[in-house]
């Protein structure tokens, strides 16, 4: 069965779990633009999982306090302004991968693999249905001086248009649809390495010998 790595290797795998993973160390010293590309990737998904846990969690042990609905209310300033600041970060990330990626694969040796565009179209579509979905959000219920400033701006123009709530609907499944493509094509694609790379690198980290 699975066992904890002694006292002595744990220092290590904090180690590993912090400087490589979070911090991507090993990428900084490779390349700062691609450490820079993969921060605005990594770190807006890292973000929005800890916001998500947090906020199932304190539904779960404490419904009915302050600090959950913080984490729930989608119209609460900081909330709300995280979530713009990653997302906008997150799309800046993907098209900045999906440019380097063209130029990478111009000069990609014959038989090499190439980016992988279905992963970073399917990251992009959603990233944008996303923002789509919170400004028809934000206009059908009129909040739209909240810190959502890119919410805002999708949802003042469309503000008292009779056919937000017939759309809205349609739109949330069209979200949750790309999630769910998103989720299936993630064993199959370059993005895996997201999920097994901390796991590989705490594992190395575990062995005896082993040194960062």
């Amino acid at each position: 069965g699975f066992r904890l790595p002694p006292a002595s290797r744990l220092g290590a795998v904090a180690e590993a779990l912090v400087y490589d993973v979070l911090c991507q160390r090993r990428l900084w010293k490779r390349s700062r633009s691609r450490w820079f590309i993969h921060a605005l990737i990594f770190y807006p998904f890292a973000i929005r999982c800890l916001w998500g846990l947090a906020a199932w969690a304190l539904s779960h042990w404490a419904p009915a306090a302050d600090a959950t609905r913080f984490f729930l209310d989608k119209n609460a300033p900081f909330g709300a302004f995280l979530f713009d600041l990653t997302g906008l970060a997150l799309l800046a990330g993907l098209i900045l991968a999906w440019r380097r990626g063209s130029r990478a694969d111009a000069e990609l040796a014959p038989g090499l693999p190439a980016q992988d565009r279905t992963a970073l179209g399917l990251l992009l579509a959603v990233t944008l249905a996303g923002f789509l979905l919170e400004g028809l959000r934000m206009a059908l219920t009129g909040v739209t001086d909240g810190a959502a400033f890119l919410g805002a701006f999708i949802a003042l123009p469309l503000q008292g248009a009779t056919w937000l709530d017939q759309v809205y609907g349609w739109f949330w499944y069209l979200h949750a649809a790309l999630w769910g493509a998103v989720v299936a094509y993630l064993p199959f694609s370059k993005l895996m390495h997201v999920i097994m790379a901390p796991l590989v690198l705490a594992l190395k980290a575990a062995r005896p010998g082993h040194h960062a």
